[in-house]
């Protein structure tokens, strides 16, 4: 699913993060788009995540909100924080994401790096399904998990993977990934 978008309804991106896990779809967030405020957990809800465009956060607020009481404001956020923690515990997501978004009025919306999206773990595939996917693989292969971890250093290595990006003409997208493909297959 591409992702663009400023956000909204908080309840409503955590059911298309939830729904977005349940058929385990890929979330993008392409180079000239951006994901802001509650469309970050609609990131987080994707057991695979790619981001090239911009991803911020902020404190979650009510448009429509009539409460003016410190206290009532504060049970109120307790409230949403169980709700939302327990959801990124769900999607293997640190709950600071959210911890840390309750500091950041939304006025002054914090656009992450790629670092702090890495800590978050919003760039990256759910680890866990991401080692599942191995293990079958693995398994598919007829190897260890160990052995499909060397194949796979190898094939970094000696097929130059890191040196494909979208300007590599599509023929040597295919050798350097056939190069790969031998390799873990252990024809080379």
């Amino acid at each position: 699913m591409k992702l663009d978008s400023n956000g909204g309804s908080v309840s409503a991106a955590l059911a298309i993060g939830r729904l977005l896990r349940k058929l385990d779809s890929i979330a993008n967030v392409d180079k000239n788009a951006h994901c802001l405020s509650s469309c970050v957990y609609v990131l987080a809800g994707a057991p695979s995540r790619a981001v090239d465009g911009v991803v911020g956060i902020h404190r979650p607020f009510d448009p429509d909100d009539k409460v003016t009481s410190r206290t009532a404001q504060s049970e109120k956020y307790r409230k949403l924080g169980v709700e939302i923690t327990a959801y990124l515990k769900e999607m293997n997501i640190p709950t600071r994401l959210y911890d840390d978004s309750l500091f950041i009025s939304p006025e002054r919306i914090k656009y992450l790096s790629d670092d702090e999206m890495s800590a978050y773990g919003l760039n990256a595939n759910d680890p866990y399904e991401e080692e599942a996917d191995a293990v079958k693989q693995a398994n598919q292969l007829g190897i260890s998990r160990a052995q499909l971890i060397s194949r796979e250093a190898q094939a970094k290595m000696d097929c130059e993977l890191d040196e494909i990006n979208d300007a590599t003409p599509k023929a040597l997208v295919l050798n350097r990934l056939g190069c790969r493909d031998r390799i873990l297959k252990g024809m080379r």
